[in-house]
């Protein structure tokens, strides 16, 4: 299980290694009542950190945006 969750983390780009943290730490800090507004906050972060990825998952790496053209057959 563990080289599973390895391999997995290293196919992550290392920038949104940051928002995975913040997901874990915001899903502690909801076990309490007295944490929920921290919950909220690292939860915000990872949410940003997500919408983050998917952006750069549809930009080439020269920062041009990926297009995809549809065709009927």
């Amino acid at each position: 299980v563990i080289d599973t969750l390895t391999a997995t983390w290293a196919q992550i780009p290392e920038q949104f290694h940051e928002a995975l943290i913040a997901r874990v730490i915001g899903n502690g800090y909801e076990r309490s009542v007295e944490t929920l507004q921290l919950a909220g906050y690292f939860l915000k972060k990872y949410e940003a950190g997500v919408r983050e990825a998917k952006k750069y998952a549809y930009r080439g790496r020269d920062g041009s945006q990926i297009t995809t053209m549809r065709q009927d057959f």
